[in-house]
């Protein structure tokens, strides 16, 4: 009974958010109220296709090991321990995937509003009951970190379950269990281990502040210490089969990571610390801003503190040291790459924001009781004055929060609780549904995408592909703005692929050999007919209309079409694994250009393919005329202005392909061919080769980079031509030696090919030291080809080839996982009995 009555007030704090956030959805149109998804930046091209994929995998449909359509093929359990791991996510992962835009708006309003809940659960646990914590709470579900990382749908776990492991730390504070840690933090790691971490650092924090700032302690900072390792290294150890692969696959990714030269300090990221107001403009990517806010109540409690008089010397300096080192945090370098897992984050700033939101409001629900009028004023003057000096915010949006500020002062003053808890609502309110407004309106891509839009393309891309049969053992690929992740999404084998924690050694691969790449992964946004061939991209789906001038089109054929796709079909395509001879062992050349092919087809028994033509004529054209210059700059201020580049081809029948060199921060811009538009693309997505077309021997073609904004810079630019008969020649030959019988199940790969003495498989799957092989029933050496891809030795015959893909770490994530469940059980039996003694005596 007492334990339902202490989660009452949770689960009602749990309604009272559910309630204020679908009034904020009904408003502003969000589903299911309305016709906006809640899809929005990497949401939307990234996690959404993650979440598709993984109602195959609960479904049993697909291998939580292996995804074939991850970049190529590799392990699915990083993806899944970042990514989708979540409970809540596995949960409603059942839903169809046609539901999947109401599976994130359900997702994210029952994960802020039960945010709401466990931190209601934090403070009453601590401090007791008080009406005042529904305020905080409701504060921390609508916090600055909670709605602007909304998009990040994975990290709002670290947000659920943060007042839990707090909670855990107090009961040892206290002296009792610690199995409520135990359990908070194993639940906390198996629902998103990237922000668990962060919550644990900022856990150890808060246990020393909590410690030194009271005078009289219930046990031994040495029983605090021990019981905290204990508990945090059993909750750690019960998902070690989760972490060990997934830690495997960061830390190879990083280690491979080029060092980056950084400033010690950052005074943008300290004065970014600064937002810890209502109407904060929500610009996750391109700004060091810190997302703080979480409330007006708690910033004016928090500051106050520092003016209580019948607060103790002792907890003002503990609470002035701790927002010294959130200060430090954000402007010295290291501290701030020591949160984010020793690296820097790549868009998405100050990522622990969330830590330094329960804090403030932790600190303030501590100083609720020794709060006095002076005190107060102290600390309203401190936040105006912190209001008038940030830098981020609109003259209006100051105002709004100016007379909150007053509002909120006098009535906490004057001790009128009723109307206090309506105005301190009606701010966290309007902060909220600013950020979700500002999220679409300040974003620096795509606002919110429209429902309508995205259920139609979703629909049209399955149309598509059930429109043909594809052949197991080749790829296909989405000439498609959004195709980041599809592969998986529409569980078909691609080659992009956009993650953190995506393949470097493919990646590395694509890169010097000329595909689109991005600094997460690659994507099908240039290729060369050879490396298609290459990677057995047989079919691929065009959006008719898009573009003049795409995916190769003179040279693929049609096989099927829909209203609004086109299925091409390549004729060079090579399966996933053939024959070829042996062959020397030549590193991944490190350039980027396309020319480096030849090298590719060389060790698969080719001629060279690839023909750097002379450098062609740079000018800069405003539209009227043209100017030489050896250092091309476009810029387009008011009227467009491109750069115009002539060259001429060698052969009618030979394609062409463009490659340039950037000297530029990221842009968009168009490419032009003479003077019909071809495509979009993005300097950010580099070393692509750019289809030209195939055009009379000696023609003048005509190509231009129009520049949308910003600026682009390159001093050459590179044309190629590849010779059409020596690639039919050598795929041809590569067709005859071509695996045959290729079989796909879950983690699983069999084939059989039929080899002379001394030839080699070649497999375009991407090596890892977790696949074990099989020839003819008896084990075999996996050896990589050029670092990247798999290769087995062969003897003279027909033979019977079988992958396995085992993911590394795994086993030893299984063991950890076993002790650490039989240590929790021998701790809780060791509990049980000194309790049973104590009672007896």
């Amino acid at each position: 009974m007492r334990r339902l009555r202490s989660a009452r007030r949770p689960f009602f704090a749990f309604l009272g958010a559910a309630v204020l956030l679908c009034g904020i959805f009904a408003a502003l149109g969000f589903v299911p109220f309305g016709g906006r998804s809640l899809l929005i930046n990497d949401l939307n091209i990234q996690y959404v296709e993650y979440l598709k994929y993984l109602h195959t995998v609960v479904t049993g449909q697909n291998s939580l090991t292996y995804a074939q359509a991850a970049g190529m093929g590799g392990s699915f359990i990083p993806i899944f321990s970042y990514y989708c791991s979540s409970p809540l996510q596995l949960l409603l992962a059942l839903l169809p995937n046609d539901a999947i835009l109401l599976s994130v708006s359900l997702a994210t309003l029952l994960k802020l509003s039960l945010s709401c809940g466990t931190m209601m659960f934090y403070l009453e646990d601590r401090f007791g009951p008080r009406r005042v914590h529904g305020l905080f709470a409701l504060g921390y579900a609508l916090s600055g970190a909670a709605l602007a990382y909304s998009q990040c749908l994975m990290w709002l776990d670290g947000l659920i379950w943060l007042p839990m492991v707090l909670s855990g730390v107090e009961q040892i504070l206290r002296g009792k269990s610690a199995k409520g840690f135990t359990l908070a933090v194993a639940a906390s790691v198996f629902s998103n281990y990237y922000t668990a971490i962060m919550g644990l650092m900022f856990a150890c924090l808060m246990a020393l502040t909590r410690y030194f700032s009271e005078d009289q302690h219930a046990v031994s900072f040495g029983t605090v210490l021990k019981k905290g390792i204990l508990g945090m290294a059993i909750g750690l150890a019960c998902n070690g089969w989760l972490l060990m692969p997934s830690f495997l696959s960061v830390i190879n990714n990083r280690l491979a990571q080029p060092a980056e030269v950084l400033p010690l300090f950052s005074f943008a990221r300290l004065a970014g610390l600064n937002n810890a107001f209502p109407g904060v403009p929500a610009v996750t990517l391109g700004q060091e801003i810190t997302f703080d806010y979480a409330g007006l109540l708690c910033l004016i409690l928090v500051f106050s503190s520092f003016f209580q008089r019948l607060r103790s010397n002792r907890k003002k300096l503990v609470d002035g040291l701790t927002l010294l080192f959130f200060a430090a945090s954000v402007f010295f370098t290291p501290l701030y790459k020591l949160w984010h897992f020793l690296s820097m984050p790549y868009g998405f700033p100050t990522r622990f924001s969330f830590v330094i939101v329960f804090w403030l409001i932790a600190a303030a629900a501590d100083a609720w009781d020794t709060r006095d009028k002076k005190s107060l004023a102290c600390g309203a003057l401190v936040v105006l004055l912190l209001l008038v000096a940030n830098g981020t915010m609109t003259l209006p949006a100051k105002l709004i929060a100016g007379g909150f500020i007053a509002g909120i002062t006098a009535l906490l003053s004057l001790g009128f609780q009723k109307a206090l808890a309506v105005t301190v609502a009606a701010e966290l309110t309007f902060a909220g549904a600013a950020t979700f407004i500002s999220l679409d309106r300040d974003n620096v891509y795509d606002g919110y995408a429209s429902a309508q839009t995205v259920l139609d393309y979703q629909n049209e891309v399955r149309t598509a592909l059930a429109s043909f049969a594809s052949e197991p053992g080749y790829r296909i690929e989405n000439w498609s703005a959004r195709n980041q992740n599809e592969g998986l999404g529409y569980n078909y084998p691609g080659i992009s692929h956009y993650s953190s924690t995506y393949d470097k050694k493919v990646s590395d691969f694509l890169e010097h050999y000329g595909v689109s790449h991005r600094m997460f992964g690659s994507t099908y946004h240039g290729t060369t007919l050879a490396l298609d061939a290459f990677l057995g991209i047989r079919y691929v789906l065009r959006e008719k209309g898009a573009v003049h001038v795409q995916v190769q089109t003179d040279h693929y054929r049609k096989i099927a079409e829909t209203e609004t796709f086109e299925v091409l079909e390549n004729p060079y395509a090579l399966p996933l694994g053939f024959v070829i001879d042996d062959h020397d062992e030549t590193p991944v050349p490190q350039t980027y250009s396309i020319a480096a092919q030849n090298e590719l087809v060389r060790l698969c028994g080719g001629e060279p393919l690839i023909t750097r033509l002379d450098d062609p004529d740079l000018f800069v054209w405003d539209g009227d005329e043209l100017s030489r210059s050896p250092l091309i700059v476009a810029k387009r201020p008011e009227a467009e202005t491109s750069v115009a580049i002539y060259t001429q081809s060698l052969n009618k029948e030979d394609p062409l392909y463009l490659q340039l060199p950037f000297e530029t921060d990221e842009t968009w811009f168009q490419l032009w061919i003479n003077q019909n538009y071809a495509q979009d693309e993005h300097t950010g997505i580099n070393a692509g080769a750019l289809y030209l077309g195939a055009y009379p021997p000696g023609q003048d073609i005509l190509i231009q980079l129009v520049v949308r904004d910003q600026l682009l810079r390159l001093t050459r630019a590179e044309v190629y031509s590849l010779d059409i008969s020596a690639l039919a020649q050598w795929t041809q030959k590569l067709q005859k030696q071509a695996a045959q019988d290729i079989q796909i199940h879950g983690a699983t790969i069999t084939m059989h090919v039929q080899a002379e003495a001394g030839q080699r498989l070649l497999t375009t799957i991407p090596y890892d030291k977790g696949w074990h092989a099989e020839i003819d029933g008896q084990p075999a050496a996996v050896t990589p080809f050029q670092n990247t891809f798999i290769e087995l030795p062969l003897s003279e015959g027909t033979h019977e080839i079988k992958l396995v893909f085992r993911p590394r770490g795994l086993t030893l994530g299984l063991v950890i996982t076993a002790g650490g469940i039989l240590t929790a059980l021998a701790c809780a039996g060791a509990e049980r009995k000194k309790r049973t003694v104590k009672s007896r005596l």
